[in-house]
């Protein structure tokens, strides 16, 4: 995808307005065959039995960031009153 969308950009500097169409139909058709092995793939983990794998990839879908990891606590650490 990256190379067609390199070679769309190169045919439109270059000024060739024909080969500009011929590679933004192909880009197109890439992106549809993507878009549909995409949703295939969110389909099968919706389907699947694990719950996890299931909700993991609705929150990927919607944005939603993981659980934040937060710095482990130093134990070592000890506050003195002086």
């Amino acid at each position: 995808m990256r190379q067609c969308i390199k070679e769309r950009r190169t045919a439109f500097i270059k000024g060739d307005l024909d080969l500009v169409q011929l590679k933004k139909k192909e880009l197109r058709s890439i992106l549809k065959k993507n878009r549909r092995k995409y949703k295939g793939k969110v389909e099968r983990q919706l389907c699947s039995t694990n719950a996890r794998e299931a909700w993991n990839g609705l929150n990927v879908m919607m944005g939603r960031e993981g659980k934040k990891q937060e710095a482990p606590l130093n134990k070592d650490v000890s506050f003195k009153m002086t």
